[in-house]
């Protein structure tokens, strides 16, 4: 019982820690809704993702706008429609 308790424990922390590294997403939408999120760690990374990405994605994907928020749900940064 002991190492068993130990283990959920670890376990535990460490979902926790790699969850709270993920602090960005990047939310792509196509015509009918969410098409895909994608986790960052750091904002800069996750705006430069969905702008270098969003014109090929668009031609390819039909992706109609993408998004990044932060952990908390917040739009911190979005693209729509033209190029």
């Amino acid at each position: 019982m002991y190492r068993d308790g130990r283990v959920r424990v670890i376990i535990a922390l460490h979902d926790k820690a790699r969850v709270a590294a993920m602090a960005y997403t990047v939310i792509w939408y196509g015509k009918q809704g969410i098409v895909e999120k994608v986790p960052f760690d750091a904002e800069k990374a996750a705006r430069h993702h969905a702008l270098a990405t969003f014109p090929a994605r668009r031609e390819v994907d039909g992706i109609v706008a993408v998004e990044v928020r932060k952990e908390g749900g917040t739009v911190v940064f979005s693209k729509a429609g033209g190029s």
